[in-house]
């Protein structure tokens, strides 16, 4: 439900993701977002995740066969500014990547509006608030343990 943006694509090669890693660590950094490399090694995956804000699920890049990955990252709860931060870091590594698809659902990464992101996001929390009005009892932006945000629960 939550404006979500939903990622995926591939590297040119596998000697592309050394530079991947290290700009996207730099630029996580600079803009104080959190990075980790993943946490596990399982068969050839690698990757990273980063965290850009508290009330954001994260970025995760995790590279399987062929150097492709696919994700998505929900944006609803952090706002407007997180959302296009996010849209920035995926524009900036595109060409390190080589094949990026993106799919807003906030309109940003087409239109690079902020006015048609806000009323997205706008919309999804007038939803969430008309839920929590007919039913006290229900639950919002509930984190699960991956990281991933849960918009209601009854």
């Amino acid at each position: 439900m939550g404006v979500t943006i939903h990622y995926a694509g591939q590297l040119h090669n596998s000697s592309n993701y050394q530079p991947l890693l290290d700009f996207s660590r730099n630029y996580a950094l600079k803009i104080g977002w959190s990075f980790s490399l993943l946490p596990f090694d399982v068969g050839n995956l690698q990757g990273f995740v980063v965290h850009p804000h508290q009330d954001c699920e994260p970025l995760e890049f995790i590279f399987g066969n062929r150097n492709r990955f696919s994700s998505w990252v929900k944006t609803q709860f952090s706002g407007p500014d997180i959302h296009i931060q996010i849209v920035r870091f995926l524009r900036e590594i595109k060409p390190i990547l080589g094949r990026l698809g993106v799919s807003d659902e906030g309109e940003y990464w087409q239109t690079e509006s902020r006015e048609t992101l806000e009323w997205h996001m706008n919309k999804v929390n007038e939803i969430i608030a008309s839920y929590v009005d007919a039913n006290p009892q229900i639950q919002t932006k509930v984190r699960t343990p991956d990281g991933r945000i849960i918009d209601l629960i009854e």
